[in-house]
């Protein structure tokens, strides 16, 4: 049980600079669109996919590890830091669908 913690410890850990360099490389990608070397820009779109799927994944993790924690909103409602988390949560979701739907359906 104690190795579980530890790995979902790990995992929460983990979200916080995988977040900050998918955030980075996402603006260094828009930033690269800008010029004229596609080589640049391509680079980064790969660093950003696959730094982008790592956090998809760990944000996975992350959900279906504290999953109880979901299934007590029928119970207890969304009050206090419930709405941030909850807010926070959709976002995820957004960023996930949306990246998805690029990666899958946009320049083919």
């Amino acid at each position: 049980m104690q190795n579980l913690y530890r790995f979902i410890y790990l995992t929460d850990l983990l979200l916080v600079p995988v977040f900050v360099l998918s955030f980075y490389t996402g603006v260094e990608l828009h930033i690269a669109g800008e010029g004229t070397d596609h080589e640049v820009w391509h680079n980064w779109a790969v660093f950003h996919t696959i730094v982008s799927l790592l956090f998809m994944v760990l944000g996975i993790v992350h959900v279906k590890s504290h999953w109880g924690w979901y299934k007590g909103l029928k119970t207890i409602g969304c009050k206090g830091k419930r709405k941030v988390v909850l807010l926070l949560s959709a976002l995820f979701l957004l960023a996930v669908v949306s990246g998805l739907l690029l990666m899958f359906f946009v320049g083919r």
